[in-house]
């Protein structure tokens, strides 16, 4: 059966069936007089809900039947018509549809229901997630202002270290012409040096040249004083040749004297 004929149609709750009053009936019979004619059907087509055995006594007793009423007013005890008979078939296959759809939409809810509670329960861990990530949050701004506070610490040094080489560069702009009379005057003793060395060769050649003639002087002083030595001997030695020879003549002269 379509929906759209159940949507005007009051929802029946499941379990045990609301009570009718004798103020719902009323109600029911002035809404079906202002809807063009009162009858029971139409009653109980208002309230959607009971039975004609609980609607009947309250709409016969409110309408005055079996008293002075109205000639179109049904008699009291009358049995339902089969019209009537068949619109209440028609009524009960309604209510069935209507509490077969109350079922569907309780088993709709109930899913929801599970949906929200599986959505608690999702959300009960992203805010047990969320206090976490406020805690890491947290931990990660106290981090950033220690960095921070290094990275300032790091500026100013940086800035110190900027202030130094720009001295230190200063230092060596000006230092520029005593590096370049320094490295004159290395190249200056370099060059003296050299030719220290080459004076110094010089030197040890002479002072070998020198050397040789002091071996060859001393060789030849050596040689002359063994000439003058063997000299004086030969000197010497003819000396006591004379004296022997002479000592041999003395006594034959002697002993010329004697003779004559």
């Amino acid at each position: 059966m379509p929906a759209k004929e159940f949507e005007n149609l009051p929802l029946i709750k499941p379990g045990r069936r609301p009570t009718i009053s004798k103020e719902d009936v009323a109600k029911a019979i002035e809404e079906s007089r202002s809807n063009g004619g009162v009858s029971l059907k139409g009653v109980y087509k208002v309230l959607g809900r009971g039975s004609y055995s609980t609607i009947g006594p309250l709409y016969r007793e409110l309408m005055g039947i079996g008293q002075s009423g109205p000639r179109d007013a049904e008699p009291d005890g009358a049995p339902p018509s089969r019209a009537e008979i068949a619109e209440l078939k028609k009524e009960l296959a309604r209510a069935g549809a209507r509490l077969e759809m109350v079922a569907m939409a309780r088993e709709r809810d109930q899913r929801a229901l599970d949906a929200v509670a599986a959505d608690n329960d999702e959300l009960k861990v992203r805010a047990k997630e969320l206090s976490e990530a406020k805690k890491d949050a947290s931990r990660l701004r106290e981090r950033a202002a220690v960095a921070e506070a290094t990275l300032k610490s790091m500026d100013k040094e940086i800035k110190e270290l900027r202030s130094e080489m720009a001295d230190g560069n200063a230092k060596l702009s000006g230092g520029d012409e005593a590096i370049k009379q320094l490295r004159e005057r290395v190249d200056e003793l370099r060059r003296k040096n050299e030719k220290m060395e080459e004076e110094q060769g010089m030197m040890e050649n002479f002072l070998a040249y020198l050397a040789l003639e002091i071996y060859a002087y001393n060789a030849a002083e050596a040689s002359y004083e063994e000439d003058k030595r063997r000299e004086r001997e030969m000197r010497e030695m003819e000396e006591r040749n004379r004296q022997l020879h002479a000592q041999r003549k003395e006594p034959a002269n002697r002993r010329e004297d004697g003779a004559k």
